[in-house]
């Protein structure tokens, strides 16, 4: 199942829209379909459509609190992580709902609006070349702190995984009607390696 991703040296840009959506790119609501694992703990997180047959909706199951140890994100952060009950992703044709199966998210429900095909570098204030760091998909994971999880990143690269979304943290006084993003402050990458013949293989890193 071959993805509509554009050239890793470029990018479309996410913005999170105050109006909710239950189609389109979209975080928060209720779930298009089923998380592959059940339990009183599993949250809706977002849905991408990449194209008229192909999108991803990401579950996840971590206590953003910290209350429980097991599953406190903070333990998590900065990590490779593999397809799993914590974090995991669900492919589905974009108009598929299993509303028997859904699940709600924690978060506020916002439409998440793609733009144009950019570069994926850029010359900040100080003229140096930096990644994209904003939400997006494709492009190159944004790394804020190298020496902590560049690793991860490294890892993934071996793996011939790539990027096929960053969701950042909403800017709060430019995108205030966000509540309750469950990254804040950081982002989720959420990586994938094509399988011929099959579904893409997912990776996850939460970089707070």
């Amino acid at each position: 199942m071959p993805l509509n991703l554009p050239d890793s040296s470029m990018s479309l840009p996410l913005e999170y829209r105050a109006e909710p959506a239950d189609t389109g790119h979209r975080m928060g609501g209720t779930s298009p379909v089923a998380p592959h694992f059940r339990g009183p703990h599993q949250r809706y997180f977002c849905t991408i459509e990449f194209d008229a047959q192909t999108a991803l909706s990401i579950f996840y199951s971590f206590d953003i609190t910290g209350a429980d140890e097991a599953r406190d994100v903070i333990m998590h952060n900065n990590r490779w992580l593999r397809q799993g009950e914590l974090v995991h992703g669900v492919w589905h044709r974009p108009e598929r709902r299993d509303a028997d199966g859904c699940v709600s998210a924690a978060m506020t429900c916002h439409a998440i609006a793609a733009g144009a095909v950019r570069s994926d570098l850029f010359a900040d204030d100080i003229g140096e070349i930096i990644v994209q760091p904003d939400g997006k998909i494709g492009g190159r994971p944004f790394v804020e702190n190298v020496p902590r999880c560049g690793w991860a990143f490294d890892l993934a690269l071996a793996r011939r995984f790539r990027q096929a979304a960053q969701f950042a943290t909403p800017n709060p006084i430019k995108q205030p009607y966000v509540e309750g993003f469950p990254w804040d402050p950081g982002w989720l990458h959420v990586l994938v390696r094509e399988v011929e013949g099959g579904e893409p293989e997912l990776g996850f890193v939460v970089q707070q």
